[in-house]
């Protein structure tokens, strides 16, 4: 091969092989930045049973700690927990002055867990709208750390002195088995784009490769 030919050769590959590095890098730094904002399923198994508690919601991650929770459905034994009109949970936090209607929180490891999902608007009027089911989880000095799933005591839903007939419970302060960290976890769900930038990247990947393997058997050459 001529010189100029092959300083031209060198040049063209130099510059697609820049120009496709760049194209990756930006497709990976908009799915980070996706990442922030997105979809979530949660799964907890309570211990000594083969009860387990799904979900999914949407939140803000933040390090280990996931916030502005919204959009959420659980699941008891694989049967949907029953929504609100908009499809979605209540869900609250626990605050120096009881269950309020904001600050809840959930982490992927489960230890700054502070929150509950309700099928009424419990935390915003704890004294009138009494939930059917809800799904607590939370930690604290006087509790430990928190996690139960219950239903209203009678089958019409009325309050009768206790808030849930309580199905599964884990508080360590009352006798009952302590929250198995093990048994908890948190994923993130990939959206649809986010699955579109990672299929396109795949194969502009190949190509850059191959790209590659010719520039150098042709310098070779």
């Amino acid at each position: 091969m001529h010189s100029t030919q092959l300083n031209s050769s060198i040049a063209s590959s130099f510059l697609i092989f820049r120009f496709t590095k760049t194209a990756i890098l930006a497709m990976g730094l908009a799915i980070a930045g996706n990442a922030n904002a997105e979809i979530f399923d949660f799964k907890y198994t309570f211990t000594g049973s083969s009860d387990v508690v799904t979900g999914t919601f949407s939140g803000t991650a933040s390090g280990d700690v996931i916030t502005n929770l919204s959009n959420i459905t659980i699941s008891f034994n694989g049967v949907a927990i029953p929504t609100d009109s908009t499809g979605s949970m209540y869900t609250g936090s626990v605050q120096l002055i009881g269950w309020a209607n904001y600050g809840a929180q959930l982490s992927f490891d489960g230890l700054q867990n502070n929150a509950g999902f309700f099928d009424t608007n419990y935390p915003a009027s704890p004294g009138t709208a009494y939930p059917n089911y809800g799904f607590v989880t939370y930690n604290n000095s006087t509790y430990g750390n928190y996690i139960e799933f219950g239903h209203t005591s009678t089958s019409n839903g009325q309050y009768t002195g206790t808030i849930f007939d309580v199905v599964n419970s884990e508080i360590p302060v009352y006798g009952y088995p302590a929250f198995n960290q093990a048994a908890w976890s948190v994923s993130a769900v990939p959206e649809a784009g986010e699955w579109a930038m990672m299929l396109l990247g795949l194969p502009l990947v190949g190509w850059v490769v191959r790209r590659k393997q010719y520039f150098l058997s042709t310098v070779v050459a």
